[in-house]
């Protein structure tokens, strides 16, 4: 039995692990955890030997795991309950996606670059991964407008279809529960992350010569290099900016 306090360590965060989004699925995040929790658990005597280890962190690795995964789950849910609304935007979304993939494979075989970030889309149904999926459409979209309009398959303005959408997904993304939801999943993920980070660090330095890899997490303290803010990557959409002061005006009306 440890100390171990989650919400403790969640309020203790930054604010950033609560706004900035997972880089990585949280299944992913989780079976890595997962993983290497199998390979320390031998190493446990060793581990509450060294300077400054959090043991107790280490013990109640398997609960932040299983909160993440409930957290995640509710999140999907609440999502998935919200009306016909999301659910049309995301079969659009999901759609154009599907189309635009299939035609740049082909209208794009020439560049590496573009063809790298075309298979990067994350091909996930959720609204955050959808956004980001379809900033990335509206980037490729304009930067090679004149190989992909060649496509009869896809809208003559591809780009702002996509910038339709994400904008679209981006308001319903303000809903105050889903906030909470989404907020208490990003902190759980990046809580687990400093974990894991810690924890492989550790076991790098017991045993620098193990044959496994231990794969180190994204660090939510670098934003800027690891983590997919959604805000930031559709910056370039023009409604995203309405849509932040229409949030910002709802938040001082609900201080007054």
């Amino acid at each position: 039995m440890t100390d171990f306090d989650l919400d403790a360590r969640l309020a203790s965060l930054p604010l950033l692990s609560r706004t900035a989004l997972p880089p990585l699925p949280a299944q992913e995040l989780c079976a890595s955890a997962r993983f290497v929790c199998q390979q320390a658990a031998s190493r446990r005597q060793h581990l509450a030997r060294l300077p400054d280890f959090d043991l107790d962190q280490f013990d109640a690795l398997p609960r932040v795991v299983a909160a993440l995964e409930a957290s995640e789950a509710d999140l999907i849910e609440s999502q998935r309950v919200h009306g016909p609304i999301v659910a049309r935007l995301c079969d659009e979304a999901v759609a154009l996606r599907t189309r635009f993939v299939q035609a740049a494979r082909y209208f794009l075989r020439h560049s590496p670059e573009a063809l790298r970030r075309v298979e990067s889309l994350s091909h996930d149904r959720g609204v955050e991964a959808l956004a980001i999926d379809l900033g990335h459409i509206c980037e490729l979209a304009a930067r090679h407008e004149n190989a992909l309009k060649r496509a009869c398959d896809l809208p003559a303005n591809l780009a702002a279809t996509a910038r339709r959408l994400a904008c679209a997904l981006c308001l319903n993304e303000e809903r105050p529960e889903l906030r909470a939801l989404q907020e208490r999943r990003n902190a759980i993920y990046w809580l687990l992350c400093d974990a894991l980070n810690e924890l492989v660090a550790a076991l790098r330095y017991l045993d620098p010569e193990a044959t496994c890899a231990f794969a180190a997490a994204p660090n939510a303290d670098s934003p800027h290099e690891t983590t997919l803010f959604f805000e930031r990557r559709v910056a370039c959409l023009p409604a995203l900016d309405w849509a932040q002061h229409q949030h910002a005006a709802r938040h001082l009306q609900e201080l007054h």
